[in-house]
């Protein structure tokens, strides 16, 4: 979910996976089938971060182990 008030601002949240101790949420420009950058969640199923590009969409990948 992109935030209306700051798009820079985008929440990911994913269901969560039995016995998974961390995530690995990975992202990338919409449609470059590049996911180059990466955040590790520990225990939890929602990423909120502000580092993106407000005119950009992204594609995102959740990994969990």
């Amino acid at each position: 979910m992109r935030n209306p008030d700051d798009r820079r601002r985008i929440t990911v949240r994913w269901d969560a996976v039995p016995h998974a101790e961390r995530y690995i949420v990975r992202w990338g420009i919409a449609g470059s089938g590049v996911l180059n950058n990466s955040a590790e969640v520990a225990s939890d199923t929602e990423l909120e971060a502000g580092w993106y590009n407000r005119d950009s969409d992204y594609d995102f990948e959740v990994r969990a182990y």
